[in-house]
């Protein structure tokens, strides 16, 4: 998988018209072209429904539409009633990108990380057959996500789809790729200016997997990354000696960051529910939320 192609066809602009559902299904498809490469594996329409939560029919449309804009052509056409087409992203083509003949094929439903031999894939529904798809024995070492119902989009929702709790691959990848660049331009307000270099090749998976393993939300993530970077010795005395608080740490971390984040929220809740008045920071106490609010009415009426 190429997590270079996705981020391409997720910066494009408004202008060249892949927004919305469309730009989700142009994601699914650089998803499948391998590093390197302007063309994808082969996949069929009814792989791009269950990778974008739409049914099949709306999935053609929109892939007359890709290519009308010019953004996908398609590359090896197939047969038969599967019809695993390959398709290209010209634009691709460049300095990090080269043509290839391969004609590798590419799994039905995507998993979160480059696949190694004996990878384990997600359970997807598949409306075809009913259920979820079986799980394979994972390499040794190997962690992969087992759903990501929280990672939804109402964009996607079609007269015959409901996606409210169907988890939507191109919306975890997109979701990925957005906390990257919130991460890198967060990072520098919390390191004295010190800039933070980010891959989306090798750091991509590894926010799929927080954002997944177990489901969180993106806001969630990103309070996890603050209290890593504002954490104090009080809350953790391990992660105050650390050095690098880059995303290796968010990963490596991510239990005891949650569990910061948490005590954080219910402490921040204890004081709000003290603070009568509404005072900004949050008394602790009522007592000195009252003691507080006679001083201020008394302030105010010294100054008239």
């Amino acid at each position: 998988m190429s997590w270079a192609a996705m981020n391409y066809v997720r910066r494009l602009k408004r202008e060249s018209g892949v927004v919305g559902n469309l730009r989700l299904l142009a994601i699914m498809i650089a998803w499948r072209i391998p590093t390197g490469h302007i063309e994808s594996r082969p996949v069929s329409r009814g792989a791009l429904a269950r990778d974008t939560g739409l049914d099949r029919k709306t999935v053609r449309g929109l892939l007359k539409k890709v290519i009308a804009t010019g953004l996908v052509r398609i590359g090896a056409a197939g047969r038969g009633r599967g019809r695993y087409n390959t398709y290209l992203i010209p634009n691709l083509a460049g300095p990090l990108f080269m043509v290839s003949d391969e004609s590798e094929k590419g799994g039905e439903s995507p998993p979160f990380f480059a696949l190694e031999k004996g990878g384990e894939s997600p359970p997807f529904p598949d409306d075809e057959k009913g259920g979820d798809s079986p799980h394979l024995a994972s390499k040794r070492g190997a962690i992969r996500p087992n759903s990501v119902r929280t990672c939804t989009s109402k964009d996607v929702r079609t007269k015959t789809t409901t996606t409210a709790r169907k988890p939507v691959a191109a919306v975890t990848y997109e979701t990925a790729l957005d906390f990257l660049d919130w991460f890198a331009g967060a990072y520098p307000a919390h390191h004295q200016g010190a800039q933070v270099t980010v891959s989306v090749e090798a750091d991509g998976p590894v926010v799929v997997e927080l954002l997944t393993t177990p489901c969180r939300t993106v806001e969630r993530l990103q309070a996890m990354a603050l209290a890593m970077w504002t954490v104090t010795a009080g809350e953790d005395p391990w992660l105050v000696r650390a050095d690098d608080r880059g995303l290796l740490l968010l990963r490596h971390a991510a239990d005891r960051l949650d569990r910061i984040v948490s005590a954080r929220e219910a402490g921040q809740s204890v004081r709000s529910a003290a603070c009568h008045y509404r005072h900004e920071p949050p008394c602790s106490s009522m007592a000195a939320c009252l003691e507080r609010e006679k001083s201020l009415v008394a302030a105010r009426e010294a100054t008239g």
